[in-house]
């Protein structure tokens, strides 16, 4: 059974906020936003917090499994670095605080902290919607081991089995450790995909006393997976706009305009290394040092069908098969420093800070060159004929063995050469301000701030050396926002930010697109009443992103060559969020999260004004969450109940889908806990037992949401 726990930080004095006692579901402080461990109710940024109590609660593997919780938080059930928040893309992870891109499972997550909107301070090169700060779990100068099993699936052949250990203690009175391990394996509802995954780490703390600190963490995660069969959604061209395929697509399960393709031997092979240090020293009452350094190393290789057809009617769809290393190698290094000044006063107190933030990313992709504009290899793919129409000797037998085709071509395609090497590197360096301000004996928090960024990036194929790329940009992104408590208990607050993006796009004459450059506020009220029984935030947003590309595939389809893109849209979203815990009795938890979009649509657009007004694809308008949690007491103590239930709107993508309105769905989990008896105090053990998807809801936006999926788990500690 979760229980109520301190989060262990370290105290400086004036500096830090000593964290609250949480709940299982609720975080008191955030360190994401300010990197000052502040209460929520005190920071005038809209901030959510996911507890690992809630996490282990919905027994989410992957984050983007309870992810979508969160206001207006949209995610992916296969593609985990999907991510979109306020309506645009969010692949700006952190991990502790450092970009990550890939791998984001649940091993060794304490929290999940997500702040909405654009953040400059500390976030100037980042997506618009907002920020995802995951939060590891940290060494303890307390002796405890943590055991935790789970088994189930949908089927026996599909069954998953999963397992987790860590320990934590101290090594002498100034050294303390954490080590953990874990492993997951088992089948899916898809033909042939097959799930290996295994994760290591350790941390290091050393605390010589209460002025400084040092960690050390190192984390690995090894994770094979096969693509299966891959589900093709048919589209045909309309007015150069691509148009999938009218309602008997979205029709139930016979789905007459969709194909199955795959094969056994395809694979999607993820490994990623991560190596941090963070050092915290107080130089004297009333100022800070913090320093971290980040290594991270992803290596993703990748042989699978391509998710895309082409048609020129309703007739039978060409699929375009690409394969090799899609995501490459990536190398990323980061580093950041900052002082923390505090001043006291009897009229006001100010917190200061300035910093130092350099990140540097190598992308090595092993692949195939560009030439006119295409990205390769490309083998087209008749499934009517079951044959290749550039190669007509090829003729597969289904499903497709994808491996043995693509070693046939011997090494060339008309895409390029075989084994080529895409290289890039970018670059974003950069120093950011920070003050807050505390004014009318503390009701009233002034904070302002900036980043000044400076990114870049080249890049060139090892086979095409004629073909380089070249993007720079540097400027000011601010930051200004104030809270007003109202009463002890209730705060207004509003906030102003901007951030910059690189624009990644650059069609096949060479032309780039300008830096993506945005600009949101937010305006709600926070609160803490009833003893701490209601908690939550309730609030009013508005971004605007400009500077955005689309696919431009009218004039691909004139020309015969892509890519092709529109430039200079500039889009706009707006709504309410609400971000509710509650707690109507002692025992009794309930958190409840709602969004709703006033507004989301294209809303100047140099190149194509006929764009103006066009909602933007894939946004479910509206969209809740409830999840509760029941402790029982008296005769049968140690039972917990619980579940909730997540509700989409339904989507109607008028650029991308010919006008079709997708329906909404929702999905249903529970959960039964029971902490078994045990005459050891130190020894605690738990059964428990997860039903996913109660109702084994479909949801058609995305042709792959899980069934129902029935999950035994036991843990352990000690």
């Amino acid at each position: 059974m979760a229980q109520d726990k301190k989060e262990e930080v370290i105290t400086l004095d004036s500096f830090s906020v000593e964290a609250s006692t949480l709940t299982s579901y609720r975080a008191a402080d955030s360190i994401s936003a300010t990197g000052i461990n502040m209460p929520i109710l005190e920071i005038p940024i809209s901030i959510s917090v996911l507890t690992g109590g809630r996490i282990e609660d919905n027994n989410a593997f992957e984050m983007h499994q309870i992810l979508d919780v969160i206001p207006t938080v949209r995610t992916a059930p296969r593609n985990e670095s999907s991510f979109t928040m306020r309506g645009f893309s969010a692949l700006t992870l952190y991990r502790n605080g450092h970009y990550r891109r890939q791998l984001f499972p649940t091993w060794n997550v304490d929290r999940v902290e997500v702040i909405k909107g654009p953040s400059a301070i500390f976030h100037g090169q980042a997506r618009p919607g907002g920020v995802i700060n995951y939060i590891t779990k940290k060494p303890s100068f307390e002796n405890s081991t943590t055991l935790k099993t789970s088994v189930g699936g949908g089927d026996i052949a599909n069954t998953q089995y999963r397992g987790e250990i860590s320990s934590t203690g101290p090594i002498n009175d100034t050294v303390a450790y954490r080590v953990g391990a874990g492993w997951w394996e088992g089948g899916d509802w898809h033909k042939d995909w097959r799930n290996r995954e295994y994760y290591v780490g350790g941390s290091l703390i050393v605390k010589p006393n209460d002025r400084f600190s040092i960690s050390f963490d190192i984390e690995h995660i090894d994770r094979d997976r096969s693509d299966g069969e891959t589900l093709v959604q048919p589209f045909h061209v309309v007015d150069g706009m691509r148009r999938h395929m009218p309602d008997s697509f979205f029709g139930g399960p016979d789905r007459r305009y969709t194909h199955n393709i795959g094969g056994k031997d395809s694979f999607r092979n993820y490994a990623s290394w991560t190596v941090e240090t963070e050092m915290l020293f107080q130089i004297t009452d009333s100022l800070v040092l913090r320093q971290a350094i980040n290594y991270s190393e992803d290596d993703f290789e990748v042989l699978r069908t391509f998710v895309t057809a082409n048609t020129s009617g309703f007739g039978d769809p060409v699929v375009r098969l690409e394969v090799g290393n899609f995501a490459n190698w990536r190398d990323n290094y980061s580093y950041d420093t900052a002082l923390v000044y505090n001043y006291q006063g009897e009229a006001f107190s100010n917190t200061f800070q300035a910093g130092v933030d350099i990140q540097k990313v190598n992308n090595t992709t092993p692949g195939f060159g560009r030439q006119n504009g295409r990205r390769g290899p490309r083998f087209m793919y008749n499934m009517a004929t079951g044959a290749f129409p550039d190669y007509p000797n090829k003729a597969p037998e289904y499903p497709l063995a994808v491996r043995s085709y693509v070693d046939s071509f011997e090494g060339q395609t008309r895409d390029g050469q075989w084994n080529d090497l895409r290289r890039r590197e970018e670059k974003d360096n950069g120093f950011y301000l920070l003050n807050m301000t505390d004014l009318i004996n503390e009701k009233l928090r002034v904070l302002w701030g900036a980043f000044y960024v400076e990114t870049s990036q080249s890049e060139r194929w090892e086979s095409l050396s004629d073909q380089k790329s070249f993007y720079e940009n540097t400027g000011w992104v601010p930051q200004v926002g104030f809270n007003y408590n109202i009463s002890d208990e209730v705060t207004f607050y509003s906030v102003y930010s901007e951030s910059v993006e690189r624009n990644n796009r650059q069609d096949v004459d060479g032309v780039t697109g300008e830096p993506i450059e945005s600009h949101g506020y937010d305006i709600g009220f926070k609160f803490d009443v009833a003893d701490s029984r209601l908690v939550g935030t309730v609030n009013y947003w508005l971004l605007n992103r400009g500077n955005q590309t689309e696919r431009d595939f009218a004039r691909e389809q004139m020309e015969g060559r892509s890519p092709f893109y529109i430039f200079g849209l500039e889009q706009e979203t707006a709504g309410f969020e609400v971000d509710l815990s509650y707690m109507p009795i002692e025992n009794w938890q309930m958190n409840f999260t709602y969004s709703y979009f006033t507004k989301y649509e294209t809303v100047a657009s140099i190149e194509n004004p006929q764009l103006i007004g066009e909602e933007i694809a894939g946004i479910n308008p509206k969209q809740f969450a409830l999840w509760t949690r029941y402790n029982f007491a008296d005769a049968i103590e140690g039972l917990s109940i619980g579940g909730g239930i997540k509700w989409f709107d339904d989507e109607e993508d008028r650029q991308w889908f010919n006008g079709i309105r997708q329906e909404g769905y929702s999905t249903t989990d529970v959960f039964v806990k029971y902490q078994l008896p045990s005459h050891d105090e130190k020894f605690a053990h738990s059964l428990g037992l997860n039903i996913n998807n109660l109702f084994d809801e479909y949801d058609v936006t995305s042709n792959s949401q899980a069934p129902r999926i029935i999950y035994l788990n036991y843990s352990a500690d000690f």
